[in-house]
């Protein structure tokens, strides 16, 4: 609701075809499956799309799984 749906919607004005991925003990998981046409659940992630083609979900789903961690975890400890 508010302005993160605002936000959403811009976003898909201009970028129809997404694709993101949460952990998954992400609190948002929900809302990101409520907005998702598809999912799929890997040990270290749960990965989303909107948009994509059946025959590229294979890819974008390997592609999200082999990117770095955008943020760090804040249960690993410190160095």
């Amino acid at each position: 609701e508010g302005i993160g749906n605002d936000l959403w919607q811009a976003m898909l004005r201009d970028f129809p075809r997404v694709f993101w991925r949460g952990r998954p003990e992400n609190p948002i998981n929900s809302w990101y499956q409520s907005v998702c046409d598809g999912m799929v659940r890997l040990p270290r992630w749960t990965v989303f799309w909107r948009g994509i083609e059946p025959e590229r979900v294979p890819e974008v789903v390997a592609c999200a799984e082999t990117l770095p961690s955008d943020f760090a975890d804040s249960r690993a400890p410190e160095a």
